[in-house]
């Protein structure tokens, strides 16, 4: 009996040793399995993490010293440019008159262009008077206008006599005229300015109150043909101030 248990406890050991051996295994096995789910599970947060950094950078923060250099040199930040006079500075292509001056016969239009006008019939030397028109050519005048040198005046007394013609820019001083007045287009050419506005003059033997007929021949438009214009006014003079000594000479209106 006691021999029979010892067999029964020999056959046991064996089989015990073998079931604590398969348990330690299993557990080995179920530890390593373990432990390789955590890893690919870090791994593949990790990757996530590098993907979502790659996508997605981080917008790059100026540092002080960048943003301070571009305050101090706008340069750096914009354009150079180029400064470019104002239209509105330069005077206009219009034929107008400066506050005070009224001419006698105002602006007409001389063919499709040219404007005309009786500006005034002012002193001159030795008694004499100056007849002066206004000739304005617009920017829109496809040349020039010219006006040639032959001006006659009538008077109540007849024909008056003529000593000399001028030319100048309105509101200044006129100079002898021995050839044609030019008058350019008004606007910009070669880089010279011309405002359009010539006056033209032609002084007369004295003139006194009454009716008188400027004739202006030879003038030729900007389309190119030649035209005569003739202004009649009746004048009211007064005798103007001159140098003590000097012929009396007559301003009319």
């Amino acid at each position: 009996m006691r021999q029979h248990a010892r067999h029964a406890r020999a056959g046991a050991e064996p089989v015990a040793g073998a079931i604590a051996t398969r348990r330690t295994q299993s557990v080995s096995r179920n530890a390593s399995l373990a432990v390789a789910g955590l890893a690919v599970i870090v791994l593949v947060l990790y990757l996530g993490l590098v993907a979502g950094r790659t996508e997605h950078p981080a917008a790059a923060v100026p540092s002080p010293n960048a943003t301070a250099t571009a305050q101090s040199n706008p340069a750096a930040t914009s354009p150079a440019s180029t400064s470019v006079p104002s239209v509105t500075s330069l005077p206009p292509c219009q034929n107008v008159y400066q506050q005070g001056d009224v001419p006698i016969v105002a602006p007409r239009k001389s063919g499709q262009h040219l404007e005309v006008a009786l500006d005034a019939v002012r002193p001159g030397q030795s008694g004499h008077n100056r007849w002066q028109i206004r000739l304005f050519v617009p920017a829109s005048a496809p040349a020039n206008a010219v006006v040639a040198l032959e001006a006659s005046v009538t008077g109540p007394s007849g024909a008056l006599q003529v000593f000399g013609y001028e030319v100048g820019p309105p509101n200044a001083e006129t100079i002898p005229a021995r050839e044609p007045a030019t008058v350019t287009p008004c606007g910009s050419f070669a880089g010279s300015r011309s405002l359009g506005v010539v006056i033209v003059g032609v002084e007369t033997s004295s003139v006194a109150s009454g009716s008188y007929t400027l004739t202006w021949r030879g003038i030729r438009r900007p389309e190119g043909d030649t035209a005569t214009e003739t202004w009649t006014v009746t004048l009211n003079c007064t005798v103007a101030p001159g140098p003590p000594g000097a012929p009396p000479a007559t301003e009319c209106k």
